[in-house]
């Protein structure tokens, strides 16, 4: 649904491997290899965000979030879905 739309997200990685914008999120690659520039990624900070503008009014009932992998650091790499409640308001300590 939300594929190749306009994404945002509170900082940017540069880094020497490459720069990871909020767009690499839904560009359509769901590789977790942040080698294959597929993931976004944002400084380290306190309260980070990513957000996609859908473009028109709609019911999300639910998102997929595919957890990155950063080879060599050992991370479970996994996919989620996280239904949602219409109504609710959802922050990144609820999700």
């Amino acid at each position: 649904m939300a594929t190749m739309l306009p994404a945002y997200q509170s900082s940017v990685l540069v880094h020497p491997a490459g720069t990871f914008p909020a767009s690499l999120a839904n560009d359509g690659n769901r590789s977790p290899s942040v080698t294959q520039l597929s993931c976004s990624h944002s400084l380290q900070e306190t309260n980070p965000w990513w957000a996609v503008d859908l473009g028109l009014p709609l019911t999300v009932t639910g998102v997929f979030f595919t957890n990155r992998d950063s080879e060599g650091l050992h991370r479970h790499t996994h996919t989620s879905f996280v239904p949602l409640i219409p109504g609710e308001k959802y922050t990144d300590t609820t999700l």
